[in-house]
């Protein structure tokens, strides 16, 4: 996997209120991210193609971290995290299937220190293989390790503070974090991974290289709760941490986005002290403030940090008044368990023609039968050890959203053989396309396996499942919801209303004057997302919301997600009749589910 430079913002890429935070899987989702980036793959922020009414802002994740780095804060994970639930550990049954389906070179080499084994299991020299950029890519190397032999009671996570990778011809080096290991389904065969960009062995060509890591971390998360509810200007003795507590300095709710935001300071503790361990532990080791319910406990989702000074944000959707009042606070902290000291040193000869894995196109076998239910002309799949890129044709004038138009899928999913991913992206979606769509980049799928779940493709059934087939919708003309009482004198009330379109899907609105101008909020779930702002009609004029004021959102809340449309309406009549309308929007489906088979 690739180094993360940011160890606060890969602590915060999280999707779990559980109570249960999965912070392997943070650093895994952080590293996934770093790798697409590394490996070429690029999208920006884009707004969706709405002639006359205003655009959806897409936030992809790559963009969204990239703009976190840059700005040195705290992103909601909302932004572009998956759900954890269905991101394997790294020593999970996915992992392990990568490593009995081995692609490249089977090394089989391995180094002990203190009875503990580090072996480097295989070595992958290739690339993603996607859209032609014109621009020639080099080759990266995966090493897949696995670690064995420890016996560490307590330890949930293991983590070596750095690599080297030394060409012993050249005398040439680099240097990466360590490798990280996820202890908590046992401390035997436990895999990671870790790749390397560089200049490799090509084809009938042997290079021996000196995998070296050093000094095994070994650690625990302690929940420690703190007494009393909460109230600015409170202090909370840490009681497992002698003369440290935590100074509760303020909290702002934020009705409208149900947001709370706390300002504490930590006293009598180390900020830094994640700092002391090894950077592939960077995510496990951080400190963190949580709300306790009684039942369960929430994470920060934004924020920022200055010093011993933090301000961290929490979504507390649907809850009471009452309920927030009874929230108490939980001081969540790592603790060394073991640490291992020495050097693992592992020798290897790297055979480029063993190594060496490229991609192939396939065609895939069933275009027709996918045509007919999607509406899309596929092109040939390259297949690959790093994964699978399978382009999708539409002409310029196909990509403009129109009524029954099959934007994509909510879920994709690779299938081989023993083996499934839904790490799915979908760069060239139409909803990407802007104002030129002969301009947008090549529509594909595109399955990108994590450094550790590089794996053989090239024989077996290859497939990819699409389910819940987003297709564009179009309200009735004669769809408008009444807005009563939306008088100017009644500044700042806030009023609710429904609406339900002939589908079924629902739409909540809540509007209120703010001077002469009316906000709007549309909150929609089940799957119904608006692909264009509402419209305003106002004694029977058409009025379009305030492109720059407005914006969308999304939460997830319970098994469903919300999505959020605030729309501002500028100069809007006094004493007008208002209603409110749409245009086009989404909705799932499943009849159009369907199955591209690559290879039977």
């Amino acid at each position: 996997m690739s180094r993360i430079i940011d160890a606060d913002l890969e602590n915060k890429l999280r999707g779990v209120d559980d109570g249960n935070p999965d912070y392997a899987n943070m650093r895994k989702r952080i590293v996934l991210e770093v790798e697409k980036r590394r490996s070429g793959w690029s999208e920006t922020r884009a707004e969706v193609a709405n002639p006359g009414k205003r655009s959806r802002v897409i936030y992809t994740a790559a963009g969204a971290l990239a703009c976190a780095a840059a700005a040195g804060i705290l992103l909601s994970q909302q932004t572009f995290a998956p759900d954890p639930a269905s991101e394997p550990a790294p020593n999970a049954a996915l992992t392990e299937t990568a490593y009995k389906a081995p692609a490249g070179q089977s090394v089989e080499q391995s180094a002990v220190v203190d009875g503990v084994t580090l072996k480097l299991e295989n070595a992958i020299q290739g690339r993603f293989e996607g859209a032609d950029t014109g621009e020639t890519q080099k080759d990266r190397l995966a090493l897949q390790l696995s670690l064995s032999g420890l016996n560490v009671p307590n330890a949930e996570y293991a983590g070596f503070a750095s690599t080297t990778l030394t060409d012993l011809t050249s005398g040439k080096s680099q240097k990466l974090r360590g490798p990280g290991f996820d202890l908590r389904q046992g401390m035997q065969n436990v895999l990671d991974s870790q790749i390397f960009d560089g200049d490799w062995a090509g084809a009938g060509e042997t290079r021996r290289f000196r995998f070296e890591t050093s000094d095994l971390y070994t650690v625990k998360r302690l929940d420690i709760p703190l007494q009393g509810t909460m109230r600015d200007h409170a202090e909370y003795p840490i009681s497992s941490i002698a003369g440290a507590s935590v100074m509760l300095e303020s909290m702002q709710w934020d009705e409208e986005q149900e947001l709370l935001t706390l300002n504490y300071e930590l006293r009598g503790v180390d900020a830094e002290a994640a700092s002391a361990y090894p950077e592939s532990l960077s995510a496990e080791t951080q400190t963190m403030l949580l709300l306790n319910t009684g039942k369960t406990t929430i994470e920060p989702t934004s924020g920022t940090r200055e010093g011993s000074r933090f301000s961290r944000s929490y979504e507390l959707y649907g809850m009471s008044k009452q309920e927030r009042e009874a929230l108490t606070l939980i001081y969540s902290y790592p603790e060394t368990v073991k640490k291992i000291e020495g050097t693992w040193k592992v020798d290897f000869a790297l055979d480029g023609d063993q190594a060496q894995e490229k991609a192939v196109k396939v065609a895939v076998q069933n275009t027709e039968e996918v045509r007919q239910k999607t509406g899309w002309t596929l092109g040939e799949a390259a297949v690959g050890a790093y994964g699978v890129y399978l382009p999708i044709e539409r002409a310029p004038e196909d990509r403009v959203l129109r009524e029954g138009m099959v934007l994509g899928y909510e879920e994709s999913t690779l299938t081989a053989e023993s083996f499934e991913t839904d790490r799915a992206e979908h760069p060239g979606n139409p909803l990407l396309a802007g104002d030129d769509p002969s301009a947008a980049e090549q529509e594909a799928l595109s399955f990108r396996l994590m450094s550790e779940e590089v794996r053989d493709l090239s024989k077996g059934p290859l497939s990819i499942r699409l389910q819940n087939a987003e297709v564009v919708r179009r309200a009735p003309d004669d769809f408008w919801t009444a807005l009563t009482g939306a008088r100017s004198e009644e500044q700042g009330q806030e009023r609710r209303i429904e609406a339900r379109l002939p589908d079924g899907s629902l739409l909540h609105y809540r509007y209120s004057r703010e001077g002469d101008d009316l906000k709007v909020v549309t909150e929609t779930q089940a799957h119904l997302k608006l692909l264009q702002g509402t419209v305003l009609k106002a004694n029977g004029e058409l009025l379009q919301p305030d492109a720059d004021a407005s914006r969308s959102l999304y939460r997830t809340q319970g098994d469903y997600r919300v999505d959020v449309y605030k729309d501002i309406y500028r100069s809007v009549p006094r004493d007008a009749e208002l209603s409110i309308g749409l245009g086009l929007y989404s909705q799932v489906d499943p009849s159009l589910d369907t199955e591209i088979v690559l290879r039977k």
